[in-house]
């Protein structure tokens, strides 16, 4: 099918067919809609009509939260913050990895409708960056408001509706950036269905809010290449296959997380190096038996210490809400952060030092027409670059 840009949901306060002409000069070509003289008049335009619940055999469409930093309860500018202090940021983009991982090579639509009380164009930019930076598309869906002020020509809508257009045209060109391989240091083994899976997707979304590298694993297709360690989370024993798989990475000195769902464990000396879990020495690596294993948030940040620090393969220095996602070329002679940015305002004096040798950066932002050529400098086995201010999005393609 190919889909190069989001389709549109079409807004139920646009009544008029002729509203289709907002559409011709776009590269918005697929939609959704409900009124069967708009389709009609869509398809003789030249549109395709996609059913949001029978999409094409090659598009998965998720459910999915509108991204940015959530508001606390006590109302106003109060960002809601998790046990760490650290703003607590809704992202969809570990949504995207479990469709892929269940689904390889299918198209994700991201379903995240907006809130009412976050639409400004920033909030707008950031629904694109935050699914197109994950190989996925984010299904436009307009607030109401917007959509009437659209439907009758209000200036400010016009503007914003500009802005939306600009930015399905802008997150098209991210698609090449899933042709290299993506880099991870954790990976999340799992069937990702049945009565528990809301534990595994929670590890997920954690790991994603401590900024880790990871990767979405399904049980049945396990390949750990370019791993340090992976967290076993189904709430039963894995197949005879896949324990073998999983043990064979741990001989050869990986590290497994997992709980009392593992099951029988190898005989092994019996280290208790963690208070949450009991580690065993196994081959190379180790396996660590949590003691508890029921919350996700525990899960995602004690991985990080078990695994270590020191495999890091990209950090980010007074980089505030964001997601990092490292990609590099098989004979890791390019590579390419893509980076979303949660704060609706523009973030400075950032820096992100990346595991690697690298000789050139190239920085493309979006707002940016073209892109631009940044300073990197050698540090600790890799390289370091400093940003100029980048707001919502920001690529940085590295070359040896």
């Amino acid at each position: 099918m190919g889909v190069d840009s989001s389709p549109l949901r079409w807004p139920s306060a646009w009544k008029d067919p002729g509203l289709l002409s907002l559409l011709q000069a776009t590269s918005i070509r697929h939609l959704i809609v409900d009124a069967s003289d708009i389709a009609a008049a869509a398809r003789a335009a030249g549109f395709t009509i996609v059913s949001a619940t029978a999409p094409p055999s090659d598009v998965v469409i998720t459910r999915g939260l509108w991204p940015g930093i959530r508001a606390s309860r006590s109302g106003g500018d109060t960002a809601a913050a998790g046990p760490t202090g650290e703003p607590w940021v809704d992202s969809n983009g570990w949504r995207v990895r479990v469709a892929q991982a269940k689904r390889p090579g299918v198209q994700v639509w991201v379903d995240a409708k907006p809130n009412p009380s976050r639409v400004s164009t920033a909030d707008y930019i950031l629904a694109f960056a935050d699914v197109a930076a994950h190989g996925g598309r984010w299904m436009i869906s307009l607030d109401d408001t917007l959509a009437t002020g659209i439907a009758s020509k209000q200036p400010d809508a016009m503007q914003l509706w500009k802005s939306i257009v600009d930015a399905s045209s802008f997150f098209s060109g991210t698609a090449p950036v899933s042709k290299l391989g993506d880099e991870a240091v954790i990976g999340v083994v799992s069937s990702f269905a049945g009565p528990k899976v809301i534990f595994t997707d929670e590890v997920l979304n954690n790991l994603a809010r401590t900024k880790q590298q990871y990767r979405a694993i399904h049980s049945a297709r396990f390949s750990a290449a370019g791993l340090k360690g992976v967290i076993y989370t189904d709430p039963e024993e894995p197949s005879s296959a896949l324990r073998k798989s999983i043990l064979d990475f741990v001989n050869a000195g990986g590290v497994l997380i997992t709980g009392p769902s593992w099951g029988s464990l190898p005989k092994a000396e019996v280290q208790r190096s963690h208070p949450r879990y009991v580690t065993r020495t196994i081959g190379q690596g180790s396996i660590a038996t949590a003691t508890s294993f029921s919350d996700p948030y525990l899960v995602a940040n004690d991985a990080v210490v078990l695994v270590s620090h020191r495999y890091d393969i990209i950090r980010f220095f007074n980089s505030g809400a964001i997601t990092p996602l490292l990609s590099q070329s098989s004979d890791k002679r390019r590579a390419v952060v893509q980076t979303v940015f949660y704060s609706l305002r523009p973030v400075e004096d950032t820096s992100v030092w990346v595991k690697g040798s690298y000789k050139a950066a190239r920085l493309r932002a979006y707002g940016q027409s073209q892109p631009q050529n940044v300073k990197l400098e050698v540090r600790d086995a890799g390289v370091e670059v400093h940003l100029p201010a980048v707001s919502q999005y920001a690529m940085i393609e590295l070359e040896a």
